[in-house]
C-alpha cells in the first residue's frame, strides 16, 4: 500500500497517484460534501472512497477517478 507522503524515491506514477489522493479530499471538503455524499453518487462504499483519500488503493482506475470527481460536484 502506498501512502499520500512526499515522492522522495517513489515511482512518478505513485507521486501522481498521491496527488489525486489528496485532491479529492480537498475537493470533497471544498463541496461541504461527506464521504457518505460522495461514495453514492460515485457508486462506492465509503470505504472505498476513504481508503482512496488515504491513498491505500494503490492506482484507482481512471474512469473510476472521474466519476468520483463528478461526484463532488455539488
Amino acid at each position: 500500500m502506498h501512502r499520500c507522503r512526499g515522492s522522495k524515491g517513489r515511482h512518478p506514477m505513485d507521486v501522481v497517484t498521491a496527488s489525486f489522493c489528496r485532491r479529492l479530499r480537498v475537493v470533497r471538503l471544498r463541496a461541504g460534501l461527506t464521504q457518505a455524499e460522495v461514495s453514492e453518487r460515485a457508486r462506492v462504499s465509503v470505504r472505498t472512497l476513504r481508503d482512496i483519500e488515504r491513498n491505500r488503493i494503490a492506482r484507482p482506475r481512471p474512469p473510476g477517478r472521474r466519476e468520483r470527481v463528478t461526484a463532488t460536484t455539488p
